[in-house]
Parts: structure tokens; sequence; C-alpha cells
């Protein structure tokens, strides 16, 4: 027959085959039917119930409740307090309530409702169909093909099969999807993160994306929106898409577009390729052998140490080139047939730019340095001069290789600078053929410079014998 746990006992078990119920009391009881339908609710405390056989109802009550369904199609409720709810066999029903209660629908088509609180919600096999409810809250459904809404709150789908279906509402909250498969972001959902070590594909939407790739190689593609796109490990193809932008390729040999939009691309590690695309855009080639092309509007290019072997080519828009924590006094510039190559002193670090002209369609028409901004113009000057010469004793020659004469002149401190250890004895030489160009504050003589002009230097002065022939030659 139907019975009620008394004070001060704690178990009941149903037994025989009829219809019967069985209600527990104020403490933290453990409750079983029978082999038929069963109504069995837990009242107060933190109670423990098993349908068994049947088409039962299970009623945790108040208190953090633990309710197994068991065979037959079974109807749970966990109401009040964070509860645990287990479908078991059969398409049953589960509804969590108030609290953060965990779902698993087990065996069959189940449905399952998270109600309020931050719930966790597993469909097991079978096609589920999962409800979060309020809060932020956690739906898989496992195998089969499950439809999965997390309604209001921060919530975060697994999907597994091209059978799943992620719905949400507008202004629901933050949502994310995990995804093992190839997958395009639902309307009203804002993120996407690829698991597994598959090689599949991820899209966003026409909204603010964040999507992020897993261990292999992925094409991550933004579309609409400003998106925040990471290519993670293997060699990613990133594509922002429409709107402003931010594209890390991450581990990997990675190709980078940005497309539309003012849009920041980083190659991170690996010898990655970048093209902005429309908009000014900001390029970052990270370490690694990096190609980066802004293309149309006014881009910013970044470089220094530890960014291995770059190369820009870009003849669209007034770009600028920062180099990081870098004086020029660190670098040693060279130029050929239209294309500069600038070293990092004593390190392997270069950037190559190409199209480097001197007009306005150069590629690089600013220069960022901790020392000051130059300009194309300006840095054009000092090639071939600046930072490039050192001797280390006596009788040493210098000799400058200035393919690009230089439109204007510089101060002497700018551009030659022979060290103190050079004052003494014995006879220096400085070879080039436009010195009488390069400087602009002459300690001696008068007339111009030959190919083979000869400076000399001793223990007691800076200079003591310039041939006849020098004009506007500064000692430092």
């Amino acid at each position: 027959m139907s019975y009620t746990i008394p004070q001060n006992v704690e178990n009941l078990t149903l037994t025989g085959n009829a219809r019967i119920n069985g209600y527990g009391n104020n403490g933290n009881n453990v409750i079983q039917g029978n082999n038929n339908d069963n109504y069995l609710y837990g009242r107060d405390g933190n109670d423990s119930i098993y349908g068994g056989y049947g088409n039962d109802t299970l009623s945790g009550g108040n208190g953090h409740d633990s309710l197994h369904g068991g065979y037959g199609n079974d109807s749970l409720h966990g109401n009040a307090g964070n509860d645990s709810l287990y479908g078991d066999s059969g398409n049953d029903l589960l509804y969590g309530g108030d609290g953060h209660d965990s779902l698993y629908g087990g065996d069959g088509h189940d449905s399952l409702y998270g109600g309020d609180g931050h719930d966790s919600l597993y469909g097991g096999d079978g096609h589920d169909s999962l409800y979060g409810g309020i809060g932020n809250d956690r739906l898989d459904g496992g195998s089969g093909n499950d439809v999965m809404r997390g309604q209001d709150g921060n919530d975060t789908y697994y999907v597994d099969s091209s059978g799943d279906s992620v719905i949400e509402a507008a202004n629901q909250g933050t949502d994310t999807v995990y995804s093992s498969i190839t997958y395009t972001i639902p309307q009203n959902v804002e993120n996407l993160t690829l698991t597994g070590n598959a090689r599949i594909n991820g899209y966003g939407n026409n909204g603010n994306n964040v999507i992020q790739g897993n261990n292999n190689d992925n094409y991550l593609y933004g579309r609409d929106g400003n998106d925040s796109i990471y290519g993670g490990y293997g060699n990613d193809t990133l594509s922002g898409g429409n709107g402003n932008d931010w594209l890390y390729g991450g581990s990997g040999n990675d190709i980078i577009y940005g497309w539309n939009g003012n849009d920041t691309l980083s190659g991170g590690n690996g010898n990655d390729r970048l093209y902005g695309g429309n908009g000014n855009d900001t390029l970052y080639g990270g370490s690694g052998n990096d190609r980066l092309y802004g293309q149309a509007g006014d881009d910013t290019y970044y470089f220094g140490r530890g960014y291995g072997s770059d190369y820009i080519n870009d003849t669209q828009g007034h770009n600028s080139l920062h180099l990081n924590g870098l004086n020029t006094s660190d670098v040693s510039i060279e130029s050929h047939n239209n294309s500069w190559t600038i070293q990092i002193n004593g390190t392997t670090d270069s950037i190559t730019i190409d199209h480097q002209t001197a007009g306005a369609d150069a590629s690089i028409n600013s220069f960022v340095f901790n020392n000051g901004t130059f300009s194309n113009a300006q840095l054009n000057g000092m090639i071939g001069s600046t930072n490039i010469l050192s001797v280390s004793a006596e009788n040493s020659n210098l000799v400058v290789h200035n393919q690009n004469p230089p439109t204007g002149k510089v101060a002497a401190g700018d551009i030659l600078e022979i060290s103190g250890g050079l004052l003494e004895s014995g006879n220096d030489s400085v070879l080039d053929t436009q010195l009488n160009s390069l400087f602009s504050e002459p300690p001696v003589a008068t007339s111009s410079i030959g190919a083979a002009d000869t400076v000399s230097y001793a223990t007691t002065e800076a200079a003591v014998y310039v041939d006849d022939n020098v004009q506007n030659v500064a000692i430092i």
C-alpha cells in the first residue's frame, strides 16, 4: 500500500506489483519504488529516490536530492536545491527546478529542463531536447540528433553531430558552442571553439564572434561583425570578412586575410602570410619568416627583436612601420633596387621592404623608432652611412656603400660615429664618392671630396690631417 515514512525512520521500499506511492519525511530518506508505476516524494532533506520498474514520477522536494528513474518512461522533478536527476532507460522528462542542477537523460529520447540556476544537461543516447532555462547552463546532447535551447544566461553547448541544433533568441546572453565537427554559428550565438584533432572548419554569423581552432589545420571565417579569430595549432587559414576583426594565427604556418574593415592581424609562431585587405589594418608578423601585405588603406606594421626575417609589400595608402624597442642606432639599412632591408644589429632579425621608392607610393611612408619618427625621405638620406660603419683598430678603412644618394644634409652625429678608441696613432681611411653631401658640420678645410680621400687621426686631436679635397666632413 502507499506509505509515508514516520519521523525518525529513514528509508522506504515499496513491494509487490500494485500501483502505490511513497512519501518521505523531514530527514534524509532513501525511497525505492516497486514493479509498477509509483509516485515517490522525498519532501525535506537530502533524499535519494529510485523509481525502479514502471513509469514513475519522482519529486525531490526541498534539499539536494538524487533521483533515478530506472526502467520505464519516467518524470523526475528536482524542485528546490541542487539536485541530480538520472532518467536511465526510457523516454524520460527531467525538470531541475530551482538550484544548480545536473540532469542526465540516459537512454531513449529524453526532454531535459534545467529551470532556474546554472544547470548542466546531458542528453545521452537518443534524439533529445534540452532546455537550459534561466542561468548559465551547459548543454550536451550526446549521441543522436539533439535540439538544445539554452534560453536566458550565458550558455555553453557541445555539438558532435551535424543533426544537432542550437537555438537561441536575441538578448539571451553570450553563448558558446564547442564543436568536434565543421560548424556554422547559428543566429544569436556568439562564440565557437573547435575541439578534437580532426581537420574541420568554423564559420561565424552576422554578429561579433570569437572563433578558435583546434589542434589540426582549420579554415576559420568570421563573416560579418567585429570578430576575434584564433588559429591555435596547425597550419590554419583565417578570414575576417566584414567588420573590424582581430586575427591571430597561433602556432603553425598560417594564412590570414583581414578583408573589409580596420583589422588587426598577428601571425604568431611560424612562417605566416598576412593580407590586410580593405581598411586601415595593423599587421604583426610575430616570430618566424613572415610575408605582410597591407593592401588598401593606411596600414601599420610592427617589427622587433625575435621577429625573424619578414617581408613587406604595400603600395596603397600611407603606411607606417613601428620598430618595437629599437633606436636608429640599433639597426643597419641597405637599399637595393627600390628594396630596403633593415637589419637589427647583432641579431639575425631583419625586415625587407619591397617597392620602397623615394615617392609617396612607397610601401612605408614613416618609420617609428624609440628615438623618433622618420619619414621615408629622412631615412632614405641615412642609408649607407648611419649605424653601419665600425672599426676597432688603427690603420682601418671605412667603406661607405651609399647606393641611393641622400636628398638633404643631416647632422654629423647622426651619420658617422668614430669611437674614442680610434684616436690613436695610425692612418684610417674613409672611402665614399658622396661624403661631401652627407655632413653639415665641417671641422676642416674647403673644396670637394674625391673617391679616395683620407682622414688621418692622432692621439691628441680628432683630426690632424685631411687631404686637400675635403669639404664638410664631420669628425666626432
